[in-house]
């Protein structure tokens, strides 16, 4: 803006907004007051850059880092994050990169409709029943979906269009079993989740799949993900936990190869 007075309305047209609450420190602020300071500030800033932006400009990579701090549902925190998700969806992002960090944001599935959306990462969120089947009908391009120390409390994670699925630390559903039914994914991953029920369905375009397990507790849902995953080129499997019997007789032998690690 120095340099050049025309730089100086670039910013409210950029594709890409990257925002850090952890840029948002003051020096002389004592530990006590950091929390609250930065989050006013960083809160002041998303809200602006929103606002002020060129309405016509597209987004096309959205992330954003910041804390939720007081734990409690319907709070301006939550309320707030929503706004700028939704906000960003309407300008029909590549690209959404979500992580909270604290308390989980619960999100608001009904802004999640973006045609050109192929990208989703998401840090501590939590993904009420119907979130799926949203992202499914209003996002029909998405291909790579990771998730980290979330909450998923759909009964159903259901896409035909993902590719590649990661699930890092992440709580399902007690109550119900938590069907995973993702045809067209060729890259899975699942990462010590926390606890519940979870059942794949077939994977026939599966290429690689990589499963660490704490302990498992029902030996014949693990036998029929096993049997899911049989389309697998490669698996690498690491378990953590009491022991579980397996009837080898009922596991493919495509699962037996000896690129298997365990």
């Amino acid at each position: 803006c120095v340099l050049s007075r025309r730089w100086r309305n670039l910013w409210r047209s950029v594709p890409c907004i990257n925002a850090d609450v952890g840029e948002f420190q003051r020096s002389d602020t004592e530990w006590e007051e950091y929390d609250q300071e930065r989050e006013s500030a960083f809160k002041m800033f998303m809200d602006r850059v929103l606002e002020l932006r060129n309405p016509a400009a597209p987004i096309r990579t959205f992330r954003f880092r910041c804390c939720r701090l007081d734990g409690f549902e319907g709070t301006s925190d939550e309320a707030d994050m929503n706004r700028w998700i939704t906000h960003a969806m309407q300008k029909q992002p590549w690209v959404l990169d979500i992580l909270v960090l604290y308390d989980a944001l619960k999100l608001d599935h009904s802004a999640f409709t973006c045609r050109y959306l192929t990208r989703i990462k998401f840090i501590n969120v939590l993904m009420m029943p119907g979130f799926f089947q949203q992202l499914e009908m209003g996002c029909p391009v998405l291909e790579n979906l990771f998730l980290d120390e979330s909450i998923v409390a759909d009964v159903e994670i259901s896409t035909r269009t993902l590719k590649v699925l990661t699930i890092k630390s992440t709580q399902f559903s007690y109550k119900f079993r938590t069907t995973i039914s993702t045809p067209s994914v060729t890259y899975l991953k699942l990462w010590r989740p926390v606890n519940g029920i979870y059942v794949f369905n077939d994977m026939p375009l599966l290429v690689t799949s990589i499963l660490v397990l704490y302990d498992v507790q029902d030996s014949s849902d693990f036998c029929q993900n096993l049997r899911s995953l049989s389309a697998a080129k490669r698996l690498e499997f690491d378990y953590f936990g009491r022991k579980v019997w397996l009837l080898v007789s009922h596991i493919p032998l495509s699962l037996l190869h000896p690129c298997i690690s365990m």
